[in-house]
Order: C-alpha cells, then sequence, then structure tokens
C-alpha cells in the first residue's frame, strides 16, 4: 500500500512539473509572439491613431474594417473591455487579415493577449495607469482590486474565469512596450537626420578649410570666426570645437549638460567630466522556487551594463590580481613608505586604516546573502547633475570592484580619447590604490582623478582627506558626490515589489523609473545652473572676504597649504630610533592597561572575600579579565624583548617624563574623541534624512535619536579630559619642565565639536607629534622659525580654510559658464536635428505629426532654459539663437503661462464660496502633501541604516586616566 502511496506522489510531482514546464513554454511562445509579431504590427496603427485623434484627446468612431482575405480562418470574439467608469462587451469578427489587435486598437483598445484575447483595456486608462506607476509604487494588484471594486460599485461584474490583475498588467505591460518602441522609431529618424546633417556640415567644413589653407590666410580665417560669433544665426560650435570631440550620442541623451558639447580642455588639471559611484544593497531580488528566469523582456532604452561585459571585466580583475607577482604590475610597497607614481601620495598605514573602517572597502564583506537573493544590489554611475548615466545589477555578497571597473569603462567607451573624468566614490581611495597596484584600466587610469564623496570624507583618516576631499582637490569644484544617494531615494518606492519581481521584469521597471525621473530633471537643468551659480556666488564672496581679512596673500597661502599637504601625508620615517619610541610608548599604553586590569581584578577579589554581591557573576567577570591581563602581560614582555639598550634606556626617560606620558595620552584619547564623533554623525545623519514618518521610519528614528544622546555625554567627557591633559602639558611647558622646543596642543572647544566639518580643528594634532618638538633644531638649540605658518600662525589657517574655498569656488563658477554654454550648443544640435527630420519626413504625416510634437516640446523647453541661464555668463562668445525662432519661443513661453494662468482660474472656479468672516483661504494640507518632497537632500533610512553599518569605530584599548 505505501508503495502505491508513494507511486502516487511521484506521479503527482511529475504532472506539476509538467504543467510548469508547459506554462513556461506557452508564457516564452506568447512574449515571442508580443515582440517579433504583434507589436511591429501595431506600430504604424498607433501612430495613426495618435494623429487622427490629437494624442487620444478625441475620441473616434470606429469604422468598420475591409476583409481582404476573404474570411480565412474568420471566428467571433466576445471581449470584455474595461474604461475608466464602465464595462463593455465588444463582440469582434476576425481573421488573418484583421487580426483582434488591429480592430482593438482602432478602437482605442489594447489586447491582454497576442492572439485571442478575452479582455481589452482603454489606452487612457493604461496612459493613467503608467503615470501613476512612476510615482507611486507599482502594484498592480492593488490597483486592479481598486478598479474592480469601483465598477462593482457602479453595478458592472466582470463574469471571467482569470482575475482582472493578471491580464491588466499584461496589457499594461506590453502597451508600455509599444509606448517605448513609438519614441524609440521617432528618435531613430531624428538621430538619421542628425548623421545625415553632420556629414554634410563635416564636408562643408574641410573644404572651407583647405580652401582656407591653400589661400594661406590665417588672419582671414580669425576674422571670420570673429565675426560668425557675432551672427546670431549661426552656431558658435564651429568656432570653437569640433564635434568628432564630442561624447557619443547615448551620453549626449543622457546629460545635455556634461556631454551636449565638444571639450576643448580650456583649463589645465582640471577633469573634463564629474561623476559619482555607489552602490545600494536594498535594491534587492529573492530568489525563486524554480531558479528560473522570467522570460527575456528589455527597455529600448536601458541604462544597465550587460552582465557579459562585467562578468568579462570580474575575469579580467581575477586574472591581473593572480599575476600580482609579475613586473609589469607595481607591487605594494612596505609599511611606511607611500604608493610610488603620480596617482598616489599616501602611506600605506593611512590607507590601511580608512580600508579597515569602511565595510564597502572589504569585498569579502557580505552585505546581501546570496542564499536568499539572486540579485544583491545595484551600483550606479551618476553625473554631477544627477542624472543616471549607467547601472550594474549586482549579484554578489559585497561591493567588489569589478563592478566599478565595470561603469568607469564603460563611460571611457563613450568619450574621446583625451577626454578626463573626475571621480567620485565613498572609498575612492581605495578603488584608487588597487588600480595602482594592480594595474587595472591600463592607459585609461592617468584619465582618471579621485575624490571622496562628501558625506563619507569625514569617516577617512585626515591625510587622506587632504589628499581625495573635493573641497580640497583641485578640479571638483563644488560637486558633492552624492547623487547615487539621491538616486537611491528616488526609487526606494520599488523595493518591496521589485524584491518578488523576476528578473527581467525588475530591470525593465527600474529603467522605465530611470526614464521618467530624466523627463522631470531635464526640464529643471536650467533651474538646477541657476540656483548653482547663486549659491557659487554666495560662497565666492564671502571667501574672497576671509582672504583678505587674512592679510596674507593667496600665493602664499597656496604655497602653505601645499607644505601643509606634504607634511600631513608623509610617511613615518623609517630609522630604527622612530621605530623604537613607537614601541615604547605601545609599551607604555600597555602598562597602564595592564595596571587598570590590575586594579580591577583586585576589586573583585575583595568583593569576592567579602560576599558583596553575586558570587557567579563575579566569577564570571574575573573570568573575562585574567585571560586579557594575560595577553598584556605577554605583549608587554615581547615587545621588551625587542628593544636594544638604547631603547631600554628611552622607555625609562619616557617613564620618568611626565610630560611626554601626558602627550601619549593626550593623542589617543583624541584619536578616540573623532572616532565617537564619526559614529555620532553617521547616527545623526541617519536620523536627519529619514524624512517619510512611517511607523517603522518613526521606531528607527527614536532609536537613533536616543542613542545620539546618549553618546553626547560620552564625547563631552573625553573632550573635557583631553583639555585637562592640554591645561597639564601647557602647565609643564611654562614651569620648564617639557623639551625645549615642545607646542601645547590646542584643547578642544565643546562650540561646533559635534559638526566634524572637514576644517575643524579637531583632525590637527598641534603638540601631539614627535615632529613638533624638534622641525629645524634641536632639543639642545631650538630653532624658534621651526614652527611652519600652517601650523603656528592663526591667520595663515584661516586664510587657508577661505582660499580652498575660494579656488574651488572659481573652479565651480568656471564650470557652470561652460555648461551654460553646453546647454545653449546642445538645443542648438537637437533642434536642427528635428528640423532636418522634419523636412525629410515627406508624406508621411503620422511621423510628422509625432516630430512636430517634439519639436514644440523642445521650444518649451528651450524658453525656460533661456529665461533661467540668463544670469550666468557665458564661457566665450555664444550666438543670441538657442534654435527657435523669437515667434516660435514666444508662442512657447505664452502656452506656459497660459497653461498656468488656466489652471489657477479652474482651480478658483472649483473652489467654494467663502463667508466674508472666513479668511482661512483655500490651500490646505490635510495630510495628503508630504511636507518634505522638496528636501534636496533625501536619503531613504534603510539606506541610511546601510551607511551607519559601514562606518565602524575603532575603540582604543588604552586606558586613559581623568
Amino acid at each position: 500500500m505505501s508503495d502505491i502511496l508513494v507511486s502516487m506522489a511521484d506521479t503527482n510531482e511529475e504532472s506539476a512539473e509538467l504543467r510548469r514546464q508547459q506554462e513556461r513554454a506557452k508564457k516564452a511562445r506568447q512574449v515571442q509572439r508580443w515582440a517579433h509579431e504583434v507589436l511591429p504590427s501595431l506600430l504604424r496603427p498607433y501612430l495613426h491613431l495618435l494623429r487622427e485623434s490629437e494624442s487620444l484627446k478625441n475620441r473616434l468612431r470606429p469604422t468598420e474594417p475591409v476583409c481582404t482575405c476573404g474570411g480565412l480562418a474568420a471566428r467571433s470574439l466576445s471581449i470584455s473591455c474595461v474604461f475608466f467608469d464602465r464595462l463593455e462587451v465588444l463582440d469582434l469578427k476576425i481573421c488573418s487579415c484583421l487580426p483582434a489587435p488591429i480592430q482593438l486598437l482602432s478602437r482605442g483598445l489594447f489586447p491582454c493577449a497576442p492572439q485571442v484575447p478575452t479582455l481589452a483595456v482603454d489606452i487612457p486608462l493604461l496612459q493613467f495607469t503608467r503615470a501613476l506607476f512612476v510615482r507611486v509604487p507599482p502594484n498592480t494588484t492593488s490597483f486592479c482590486d481598486t478598479l474592480e471594486a469601483f465598477l462593482e460599485s457602479h453595478h458592472y461584474k466582470l463574469r471571467t474565469r482569470e482575475s482582472l490583475r493578471r491580464r491588466f498588467g499584461n496589457a499594461l505591460l506590453w502597451y508600455s512596450n509599444l509606448v517605448n518602441n513609438v519614441h524609440q522609431f521617432v528618435q531613430r529618424r531624428i538621430n538619421q537626420s542628425a548623421d545625415t546633417f553632420v556629414c554634410a556640415e563635416t564636408e562643408e567644413n574641410v573644404e572651407r578649410s583647405s580652401g582656407d589653407r591653400s589661400a594661406g590666410s590665417a588672419d582671414d580665417d580669425v576674422r571670420e570666426r570673429a565675426s560668425a560669433s557675432t551672427n546670431s544665426d549661426e552656431r558658435s560650435a564651429e568656432e570653437h570645437q569640433s564635434r568628432a570631440r564630442g561624447a557619443s550620442r547615448y551620453l549626449r541623451q543622457r546629460c545635455p549638460l556634461c556631454f551636449g558639447g565638444e571639450y576643448t580642455h580650456r583649463t589645465p588639471n582640471i577633469p573634463d567630466v564629474i561623476v559619482c559611484l555607489d552602490a545600494c544593497f536594498t535594491q534587492k531580488r529573492r530568489k525563486g522556487m524554480s531558479g528560473l528566469r522570467d522570460p527575456p523582456r528589455t527597455h529600448p532604452d536601458s541604462v544597465f551594463v550587460s552582465a557579459e561585459k562585467v562578468n568579462a571585466m570580474e575575469e579580467e580583475v581575477d586574472r591581473m590580481r593572480h599575476r600580482g607577482s609579475g613586473r609589469d604590475h607595481q607591487q605594494p610597497p612596505h609599511d611606511g613608505e607611500t604608493m610610488e607614481g603620480t596617482l598616489l601620495h599616501l602611506p600605506e598605514s593611512v590607507l590601511d586604516g580608512c580600508n579597515d573602517s569602511f565595510v564597502a572597502a572589504d569585498e569579502r564583506r557580505q552585505k546581501a546573502s546570496t542564499q536568499f537573493f539572486a540579485d544583491t544590489g545595484l551600483m550606479a554611475m551618476l553625473c554631477r547633475h544627477d542624472r543616471v548615466l549607467w547601472l550594474v545589477n549586482m549579484t554578489s555578497a559585497g561591493e567588489k570592484q569589478h563592478y566599478a571597473l565595470s561603469l568607469v569603462q564603460q563611460l571611457f567607451d563613450h568619450l574621446p580619447q583625451d577626454v578626463t573624468v573626475g571621480l567620485l566614490y565613498d572609498i575612492a581611495c581605495q578603488l584608487h590604490r588597487s588600480i595602482v597596484k594592480w594595474g587595472f584600466l591600463g592607459p585609461l587610469a592617468s584619465r582618471l582623478v579621485f575624490a571622496l564623496s562628501v558625506f563619507h570624507a569625514f569617516g577617512h583618516q585626515w591625510p587622506c582627506q587632504v589628499v581625495y576631499h573635493p573641497r580640497k582637490c583641485v578640479g571638483f569644484g563644488l560637486s558633492d558626490g552624492e547623487g547615487c544617494e539621491r538616486f537611491w531615494s528616488s526609487i526606494q518606492r520599488l523595493i518591496p515589489s521589485l524584491r518578488v519581481s523576476g528578473y527581467h521584469q525588475r530591470l525593465f521597471v527600474i529603467d522605465t523609473q530611470v526614464k521618467h525621473i530624466e523627463e522631470q530633471s531635464l526640464r529643471r537643468l536650467g533651474r538646477w545652473l541657476r540656483r548653482k551659480w547663486y549659491q557659487c556666488q554666495d560662497k565666492l564672496a564671502t571667501a574672497r572676504r576671509e582672504v583678505e581679512q587674512s592679510g596674507v596673500s593667496s600665493e602664499q597661502l597656496r604655497a602653505e597649504w601645499e607644505l601643509q599637504v606634504q607634511a600631513q601625508t608623509k610617511p613615518p620615517p623609517k630609522q630604527s630610533r622612530n621605530r623604537a619610541s613607537k614601541t615604547v610608548e605601545a609599551i607604555l599604553a600597555l602598562q597602564k592597561t595592564q595596571t587598570s586590569y590590575n586594579k580591577s581584578i583586585r576589586e573583585l577579589e575583595e568583593r569576592l572575600l567579602v560576599g558583596s554581591g553575586d558570587p557567579h557573576e563575579i566569577d564570571l567577570q574575573l573570568s573575562e579579565l585574567r585571560p586579557k591581563q594575560l595577553r598584556v602581560s605577554a605583549a608587554i614582555m615581547n615587545k621588551r624583548s625587542a628593544l636594544g639598550v638604547g631603547e631600554t634606556s628611552q622607555l625609562s626617560r619616557l617613564t620618568k617624563s611626565k610630560f611626554l606620558q601626558l602627550r601619549m595620552n593626550a593623542r589617543a584619547l583624541k584619536q578616540r574623541i573623532r572616532d565617537r564623533l564619526r559614529q555620532r554623525k553617521f547616527e545623526l545623519d541617519r536620523l536627519e534624512r529619514a524624512h517619510r514618518q512611517t511607523m517603522n521610519k518613526h521606531k528607527l528614528s527614536t532609536h537613533v535619536e536616543s542613542a545620539v544622546k546618549r553618546r553626547e555625554p560620552g564625547i563631552l567627557n573625553l573632550a573635557k579630559s583631553y583639555n585637562a591633559l592640554c591645561k597639564e602639558m601647557s602647565t609643564l611647558i611654562a614651569k620648564r619642565r617639557a623639551p625645549r622646543s615642545a607646542i601645547a596642543p590646542e584643547p578642544i572647544k565643546s562650540d561646533g565639536l559635534f559638526k566634524l566639518d572637514v576644517d575643524d580643528d579637531i583632525w590637527q594634532d598641534v603638540g601631539l607629534e614627535d615632529d613638533d618638538f624638534v622641525a629645524n633644531g634641536t632639543d639642545e638649540s631650538p630653532d624658534p622659525s621651526a614652527v611652519p605658518r600652517w601650523l603656528g600662525d592663526e591667520s595663515v589657517r584661516t586664510g587657508i580654510k577661505a582660499q580652498l574655498v575660494l579656488d574651488r569656488c572659481i573652479e565651480e563658477q568656471d564650470r557652470l559658464s561652460q555648461e551654460r554654454c553646453t546647454m545653449q550648443m546642445w538645443m542648438q544640435d537637437e533642434w536642427r536635428s528635428v528640423e532636418h527630420a522634419i523636412a525629410n519626413a515627406g508624406e508621411d504625416l503620422d511621423l510628422l505629426y509625432q516630430l512636430q510634437l517634439h519639436q514644440q516640446e523642445l521650444c518649451r523647453l528651450c524658453a525656460t532654459w533661456q529665461s533661467q541661464v540668463l544670469v550666468i555668463p557665458c564661457a566665450y562668445p555664444m550666438p543670441a539663437s538657442w534654435g527657435p525662432s523669437e515667434l516660435e519661443l514666444n508662442e512657447a513661453a505664452l502656452y506656459e503661462i497660459s497653461e498656468s494662468a488656466d489652471m489657477g482660474e479652474h482651480m478658483e472656479q472649483q473652489a467654494p464660496h467663502q463667508d466674508a468672516g472666513d479668511d482661512d483661504g483655500g490651500d490646505f494640507d490635510y495630510g495628503y502633501h508630504d511636507a518634505d518632497e522638496a528636501d534636496g537632500d533625501l536619503l531613504d533610512a534603510a539606506e541610511a541604516a546601510a551607511l551607519t553599518d559601514a562606518y565602524h569605530p575603532s575603540e582604543d584599548d588604552v586606558i586613559v586616566p581623568p
């Protein structure tokens, strides 16, 4: 009997598996039919429908189709049609020449299946749903349940075996594909016209140039360019740049300000393009039960780097690392040395400290479980205007470097060969280190300039900040590198639905969201430029005033800054005396720790003898302290045995020198203060950036707020202890009981302690290093001029900070002026391409209608941009014309104004009349509006939690006496 039951269970499992295979095969065939048969056949009819109905504004009367196949394979269908407010049943007669999708589309409906649909959806309803699902979390189930309940309230009931959700979802999905195909079709025609126009323009320029060279008159050429710059009917790009020096068409469409023009390298040492990188491990996808992927479905304008390129880069990285002993790769330096070459100037110890601080720098650290998730996250590359360039789908548990290298390689593939790139990344120092160490990217590495994203900079070692902070290194202006964080916030609504979606569906939805974000931000680029210009001017004026008040010239301040960078980034000396000094100080620190352990053990033993407290608890504490005491004692013995005679006498001298002991404790204490301030800032930012107060986020914010408040008293106590040590050292210096050239360290001011800004005094270790004792002199004959001005002169120190801000503002000002010119050149090129495409459209009225719509949108965009960037001066002479004529721009501006006025008048008419005594007005917020929507610092709580965990403060084991 049991054998029969087992046999029946096996048969049922085989039947279920067979049904699943048949279902998958059927779905795959349907996808292929949609993609290769139905959608191509609907493209032209849909274009015709849009023209005849004026983009579905007017409802057309359906005309009876005429059969031309003689009723071959004719059959009748009864189709349920879903509208906004009603259900209708449509009876169709279909045949081989009049399939159901064609007939439904002519009536403004879209089918749910490619051949024999049982349901069709009104296209305006699908348009509404598409617009809704890029602004709210896409949830077809909830939307269809709501729609079905709404229709039932109007006494409409679907009488079908299948649910509305699945069939409505199919119609929405493939209608979105049709819309994307239409956009791609129109854009392809515009690009073809642009290519034809550019080729003709290039030939004309070559002929004109050869004629000028044969005439041998360079002065005529100069005069011709000068006169052309004043002619509003001619483009200035011909005078300044060549189109062959521009980026690819893909990048030109991604960001007009970064890639809309050509690159002339006007300013040396300034990167031509600035981009940022970051990874997000909240955008995950769970593994399916079957382990299989959904049928392939690709967005025609996808921003994802192909998996083949990512895998190829991973293999290349593994190959070069395994070949690390080869002669053609640079070997890592020994401790205390700097990385050779022109790329990196930091000691290995500093880079190791940064590596230990961030989880992102550890490729082996698991941030997402590959046991439960097939796709673990996303890595993005954005330009400095927060526009997505590319995304990479991550499948590993950690943030491996080959993802970042794939994005960098992809960017260089779309740029001219001499364009330089400024890269902002939260662990830029580690990526830079790997590129130098292993030779990644080959010759492309010399075209990269690295910097830290501003939000992550305070988590790095101070020498690393000196080299990599974007406010301190040349070329980055006021770019912050946090565009990726804002992008992660904008797509956080996709996290729940995409976690359980198919592989291709997830990528398609993200591509759709990116496309929507691009469309929204394109119109705001002019406003972005204007806002950044005003902010830059304010900072520029303030910085210039502070430099003047310092009384030191800009040349001297820059020279002092160079000296400061050299002093604070140099490796520790390699002489045995200094190494022994570090060992001696380590012994002293361990001795203090041993003293503290001995004291704690004695107190516990006394409590155990007198019977005070729980014996089991005391015994547990003793079992924890005694092994630590033994380890510290062994460490002291090992370090003592490594000392020679001279170092042993130095240990004795240091033990007797109270000042040197105080200095050692102050340095350790200050490092602990910095570590705790870093941790607090990560947690506080987690609280400040949580902009939507749902219940879970409210609990998270409350927890973080309490954690931050708990840390503040401890930090203040540490600062108080540190200031007490500084006061004791000052007293010893005044009593001449310290080395003759010793400098008293500056106390920590409680005012502004928790800001942890890049220029705060908390980073400076004045008086705490060995080099502070003797610079140019000796202990016996100190040189009063040994203290450099950047260290000892407060006016110079203040002036350096202001000068760095001033230099960055000048860089930002120049880049904004360049981007204003690039914006105009991009608009000129787009306008001429559309005009050329319209002229070549011929009698194709459907295509002509779409091109004219595109031209109208372009003209309105031009009118918006032109009015917003009037305050920004051009980097070089530009013509007055942006492309459209004055009449076209006036009509576009009038349309924008009238649209706003009509909306306001309509709202006023719809508002209820109020009594004379009612002065509350008509604009109320009843809780449906997100009050923090306008906040530009959008970072979702989940990503903030990941960022908080990305930093691990190192708790010093030295116990500092109060």
